[in-house]
């Protein structure tokens, strides 16, 4: 059962969160909710997922049909195989420099058996724009919601941090989904002897990888990245030349201590999470903001035991 009472002070927010309960909104909360924000497409893609209401979702595109970001939910959260497909290829046309419409498509197309299709995807994707997401923005909206509903502002910050957490997951799923079928691909190359299809797809592999990675990704992508890029350096020589000037020795290896960091990181704000006072968690939020989650809990860790 979720936690459902009003203004709770962060530590019980967080106590709530790593039982692995949802701190929600009472129905009546959430409907009062869309009333002050006139059901625009941002209060109803929010009421979606506190609720987990797909109706809701299709409402917002509904009524707004030029926004992005409705589409691209529906087509991580809807289990309706032709749903799921009109909101890709509608998010495509929206954000058409945007790779994540092509990795959607791509993971479509391999569901289909449509490995021609999947590789085009994923082959155009590295010559797109910067990996766009929605996340931020939500942040702060899902945040209002609970302010709406009684929260203190930063409590709420936090509650809404975990929503925005699931949310990420489904992206982590489909990222690393698609490595697998990479290399899935790469043995029917190698067993077929198309050894000129192979260097693609490894290229592909580390691309998605690297572009994970972005410094004001949230921390679970970034852990995505590594470990995406990580298998398809394996494949290398370890002297290989990779993009940056470093060998893919020196690849993992950096990886390997990036990924050292951010373990340390996560038990320092669990750390952080049990002494901070309400200020911190404010200025933990206004860091996040600015420059990302990896500045914010790096703030955060120099703070353990002050």
């Amino acid at each position: 059962t979720g936690v459902q009472t009003c203004a709770l002070p962060i530590c019980a927010i967080l106590k709530a969160m790593e039982a692995g309960e949802r701190v929600r909104l009472t129905k009546e909360e959430v409907e009062a909710y869309l009333r002050r924000h006139g059901r625009d497409a941002t209060s109803l893609i929010v009421a979606s997922r506190l609720t987990g209401d797909l109706a809701l979702l299709r409402e917002a595109i509904q009524s707004s049909p030029e926004d992005a970001w409705g589409r691209l939910e529906l087509a991580l959260r809807s289990e309706d195989p032709a749903e799921k497909k009109a909101a890709i290829e509608a998010f495509r046309g929206l954000q058409p420099e945007n790779p994540l419409g092509n990795y959607l498509g791509a993971q479509t197309a391999f569901a289909a058996g449509d490995y021609t299709k999947a590789a085009q995807d994923l082959l155009q994707s590295m010559d797109q724009g910067t990996l766009q997401h929605h996340g931020l923005a939500l942040l702060d909206a899902t945040a209002a919601a609970y302010v709406e509903a009684g929260y203190e502002p930063t409590g709420a910050l936090v509650a809404a941090l975990g929503q925005a957490v699931e949310v990420n997951l489904a992206q982590s799923r489909l990222s690393l989904g698609l490595s697998k079928e990479l290399r899935g691909l790469q043995d029917e190359f190698v067993k077929s002897a198309d050894f000129d299809a192979v260097e693609p797809t490894l290229l592909v592999g580390l691309d998605l990888g690297r572009r994970l990675q972005d410094p004001k990704a949230m921390l679970i992508e970034q852990l995505t990245g590594m470990t995406v890029e990580s298998e398809f350096l394996r494949q290398l020589d370890p002297v290989t030349l990779v993009a940056g000037g470093a060998s893919a020795g020196e690849r993992l290896l950096e990886i390997e201590e990036r990924t050292g960091e951010l373990r340390t990181l996560s038990q320092a704000m669990v750390d952080f999470s049990k002494q901070a006072k309400d200020e911190d968690f404010a200025r933990y939020f206004e860091i996040f903001r600015r420059e990302g989650e990896l500045a914010a809990v790096r703030w955060a860790k120099e703070q353990v035991g002050k």
